[in-house]
């Protein structure tokens, strides 16, 4: 199977929006990706894709991403203080925690190391067991192509989705509180401004189900990416510590980057 990495602006736009129709994700990865993700936003084609662009475009605005940044500032917080004082570290490993840490703390406000514990180590036996690719997934020609390997990722999206349903379920069930504090809240409360339509709890589900999926991965890879990128490098390392020192004083007072004779290496 060939495969086009697309990062171009107008490629993307051409790709997303103006031909999107002629695109579609093969089975092998929606066998893979909708027992952990749904039927939202990420996974969502066409007429679909759009409807869903349309009700979830003010979940993104400025002003509601503003409510989010503590939860991100917490859970950057924690991987420093994982890290700090160890001699190795596996990055991979704490970028992926953090990433999902992160994400479960602004969709859900999960301050509890416990019940974040349980969804993170859910997602990761999906990951690390179930959801990794296989040859039928390479050979199948539908999602239900090979139904007799598919057992394990039915299971698994089953007590996931639960587990997410009940969340929502609570918050529900919880007096209102002021304001937005987190996604989920947003979620809830989303309307279209033409139609009035709202989310159903299955929709609910499933676009927090993405966020988790497509969020903690994506983001956790660019992290570890963009710290090799940052070692592999031998210009000045100034400009870019005069830009990292505005976005928080924890990051200015306890990241050191120095350079060695390879590179930079960085410490916390």
């Amino acid at each position: 199977m060939t495969s086009i990495l697309v990062n171009d602006p107008e490629g993307v736009r051409h790709f997303l929006i103006s031909n999107s129709a002629n695109y579609r994700r093969p089975p092998s990865i929606r066998r893979v990706a909708v027992p952990l993700g749904g039927s939202g936003l990420f996974m969502a084609e066409g007429a679909e894709w759009r409807r869903q662009r349309k009700l979830m475009a003010p979940t993104f605005t400025p002003s509601s991403i503003s409510v989010l940044v503590p939860h991100f500032q917490e859970a950057a917080r924690h991987l420093l203080q994982g890290v700090e004082g160890k001699p190795r570290v596996n990055l991979s490993r704490a970028f992926q925690d953090t990433a999902l840490e992160a994400v479960l703390r602004a969709l859900f406000s999960m301050p509890d190391h416990q019940a974040r514990e349980q969804l993170s180590s859910l997602v990761r036996s999906y990951v690390e067991g179930a959801g990794r690719p296989g040859l039928f997934d390479g050979f199948a020609t539908s999602e239900e192509s090979f139904g007799f390997v598919l057992g394990k990722r039915k299971r698994f999206q089953a007590k996931w989705f639960a587990a997410i349903a009940g969340i929502i379920a609570r918050r529900k069930a919880e007096p209102k509180l002021a304001g937005h504090h987190d996604l989920l809240d947003l979620l809830v409360e989303l309307k279209d401004a033409e139609t009035g339509e709202i989310l159903s709890d299955n929709e609910i589900r499933d676009q927090s189900a993405t966020m988790i999926f497509a969020g903690s991965e994506t983001t956790a890879r660019l992290m570890f990416w963009q710290r090799t990128c940052w070692r592999s490098t031998r210009t000045s390392n100034g400009g870019f510590m005069t830009r990292l020192r505005p976005f928080h004083p924890i990051v200015s007072k306890r990241l050191m980057i120095s350079r060695t004779g390879r590179g930079y290496a960085m410490s916390c």
